[in-house]
């Protein structure tokens, strides 16, 4: 969902300058864009995925139930571009994420920027639980969510999708955060 993917892609931002802070310190130009370019591949590579994944099954439920213009983004090239605005809701986050890591590395403030970053991931936290009937009871479409016609987050094969994408992006996360660590 839009509302957990934004602070999300922040986040990880600020963890791969973290997990780059060696390179960020080194001043070097190179050192200091291969970290961030890591960070902004990672969210337009995998972030991204899993935001298509959830657009192109359950759109309205991805944006929140916030518009009906959702519903139909078929044939209208101005809807269809939304899928633009859906990268750069986890490019953009994710790069300013890694900016402000950046700045607060360089500035010696590391515990700065992990009590950033787990704010961050803390308030992902929070989103679930104040949009609780929207982030558990999924619909496809915007007229399906407004019928009251959805069906549980643990049906099965949502579930199961769920869980796939879920360990994908953190099996991902993890190995990412571990290498840059390394390379740093």
């Amino acid at each position: 969902m839009m509302a957990m993917d934004v602070p999300l892609s922040a986040a990880c931002g600020v963890v791969f300058a973290e997990a780059g802070k060696n390179l960020i310190r080194s001043k070097e130009p190179d050192k200091i864009m291969f970290a961030r370019l890591v960070a902004l591949a990672f969210a337009g590579i995998i972030t991204a995925s899993n935001v298509f994944y959830y657009m192109l099954g359950w759109p309205a439920w991805e944006t929140n139930f916030l518009w009906a213009w959702v519903d139909g983004i078929m044939d209208v090239p101005l809807r269809a571009g939304f899928a633009q605005g859906l990268i750069a809701m986890t490019v953009i986050p994710a790069w300013i994420g890694f900016e402000v890591g950046r700045v607060l590395i360089l500035k010696g403030k590391d515990r700065a920027a992990r009590i950033l970053y787990i704010v961050l991931f803390a308030l992902v936290g929070l989103i679930v639980v104040l949009m609780w009937d929207k982030t558990f009871n999924i619909a496809s479409t915007y007229a399906k969510y407004q019928a009251g016609e959805f069906y549980s987050f643990w049906r099965p094969d949502f579930a199961w999708g769920w869980a796939i994408t879920s360990v994908y992006f953190w099996v991902c996360f993890f190995v990412v955060n571990f290498w840059l660590r390394k390379k740093s």
